[in-house]
């Protein structure tokens, strides 16, 4: 439990905006032991997304990204595709409850 704590923030409906993403995005490249991020249910959209990209192909340590209910359609679907095209260690994304198509 406590391993958990401290590898993984969960940051889950706290009114994160796409705004606020690119602050977390430059964060992330700086991280080297967070394993995991809960961005669920905050209003990021298709903005909040590319706003993480840099820093998650920065990052070698993120295993696994929840955002679920971020308001993401099939454009921010194509840029996590292209996220986990150069990303060798995300092994868990989370995608429901967006508003994403087989398009996406």
């Amino acid at each position: 439990e406590q391993w958990y704590q401290r590898r993984v923030r969960a940051v889950w409906s706290n009114q994160i905006t796409a705004n606020s993403m690119s602050a977390l995005g430059r964060a992330l490249a700086f991280h080297s032991t967070l394993e995991g991020v809960n961005l669920g249910s905050n209003a990021l959209g298709n903005k909040g997304v590319e706003c993480l990209k840099e820093g998650l192909l920065s990052s070698r340590s993120i295993e696994r990204l929840v955002l679920a209910s971020c308001n993401i359609t099939n454009e921010g679907a194509v840029v996590m595709a292209e996220i986990l095209g150069d990303h060798t260690t995300l092994i868990h994304l989370d995608l429901r409850e967006n508003n994403i198509s087989l398009a996406g």
